[in-house]
């Protein structure tokens, strides 16, 4: 999804996510200063898959193939909590004439679910997805790399793992 992707049907929490931008950009028409809101993919270490990495023994996630090579979990847009930092002071750094009313913070490129997992070093059991489930749930990330060009996204499962593991151990 772009930052202009037209929403359809969505869950009470994504109704509260757009309440909020809409008063956000209702704010900056009264108060005078710039708002930007941030939609945020999955900061790796802080997100449902969490737990899964920092416990020992595999981790079950839902598959979305029947094929079972490559067995495929969920697609989602993730960026490390390094790179969530450098895009915050990217972004400060800019004039604020620059800043987006919305703006989707993620690594360019998803990643299955279950190749951080095993990236940490686990054992993946895929269970098939139920019916309610969504396999990929992915931001377009075009307009922050034009936005902060010279920002290289760490943007493979490995080296996603290691960052999180490298911040994990300086707590």
């Amino acid at each position: 999804m772009n930052e202009d992707h037209s929403v359809g049907h969505c869950s009470d929490y994504g109704k509260s996510k757009l309440e909020m931008e809409q008063a956000a950009r209702k704010q900056g028409q009264t108060d005078g200063l710039t708002h930007t809101c941030l939609r945020l993919a999955n900061v790796v270490g802080a997100d449902s898959l969490a737990p899964a990495l920092q416990h020992a023994g595999p981790a079950t996630i839902d598959s979305f193939t029947s094929d079972p090579e490559p067995p495929k979990g969920p697609l989602r847009s993730y960026i490390s909590a390094s790179d969530l930092l450098r895009v915050l002071d990217g972004l400060l750094a800019l004039p604020e004439i620059e800043w987006p009313a919305i703006l989707n913070v993620a690594c360019p490129e998803p990643i299955f679910m279950d190749a951080l997992i095993r990236a940490a070093d686990k054992d993946v059991i895929l269970q098939p997805a139920p019916p309610t489930a969504v396999a990929e749930v992915t931001l377009d990330a075009t307009y922050l790399q034009k936005l902060l060009p010279s920002l290289n996204f760490l943007s493979t499962a490995p080296a996603l793992i290691d960052d999180w593991r490298r911040l994990e151990s300086l707590g």
